[in-house]
């Protein structure tokens, strides 16, 4: 599996597919969402899930990150150059990688390179990890002191309820919605909005397909949706 590894960082096998989000307002485009996948030359279009547990286990992952980081910026670059809108790019990085102490350099390193602002990226990070441990929370803070943004993607509607100080944007996961939209109420989604606007945060809706999630999205005054 190392060797696979070795072979697609060499070979360019990784590739990212992008997933927009887009205001509830304007309808434009505000950012998109990096998606690893690796073009297996034997298997095929493989998802992250299927190689990311084991590189993980084969302390590669961050070699991984790495590549994912300066592709993602080397993307922004293109896209600005050709006139594209100045959005910013999320990318999900693993536990491994948010603990290391040169995260943060890292990231700076590929911004540079890039001339790209800080406030380009988005570190995207579920609440898992949020909660795994101290040091993830100190790269995160040290993030956001450099200008980098960071979202926090729930399916826990008490963390909607107290947001990490340092987020700058929650995503709500697509079972909280459904749920929500299934109550004869909306008090709680109403309270979650509430709360983001008093402290700055942006929400976004993640998975919407209908126009039924669209309306009850911009009803309670979701700032963004991204598809699925």
């Amino acid at each position: 599996f190392q060797q696979e590894i070795l072979r697609a960082l060499k070979n360019d096998e990784f590739a990212l597919q992008f997933q927009p989000s887009v205001s509830l307002t304007s309808g434009e485009i505000t950012q998109v969402e990096a998606f690893l996948r690796w073009e297996h030359p034997e298997r095929g279009l493989l998802p992250p899930m299927s190689f990311l547990p084991e590189a993980e286990a084969s302390n590669m992952v961050t070699w991984i990150d790495d590549w994912v980081i300066r592709t993602g910026c080397s993307q922004l670059r293109k896209w600005r150059k050709a006139g594209y809108p100045q959005f910013p790019m999320s990318i999900n990085l693993s536990s491994t990688q948010l603990r290391q102490e040169n995260i943060v350099e890292t990231i700076q390193k590929a911004l540079l390179e890039n001339d790209l602002s800080a406030d380009s990226l988005q570190i995207e990070i579920s609440e898992d990890q949020f909660n795994a441990d101290i040091e993830i929370q100190v790269n995160l803070e040290r993030l956001q002191k450099l200008g980098v943004g960071i979202t926090v993607s729930s399916s826990n509607k008490n963390l909607l309820l107290d947001t990490p100080r340092f987020a700058n944007q929650v995503k709500v996961d697509y079972n909280i919605l459904q749920e929500t939209m299934m109550d004869e109420s909306t008090e709680t989604t109403q309270q979650w909005v509430a709360n983001a606007r008093a402290k700055k945060v942006k929400v976004v809706a993640m998975r919407v397909e209908t126009h039924e999630q669209l309306d009850f999205l911009q009803l309670n005054a979701f700032d963004e949706a991204q598809g699925y």
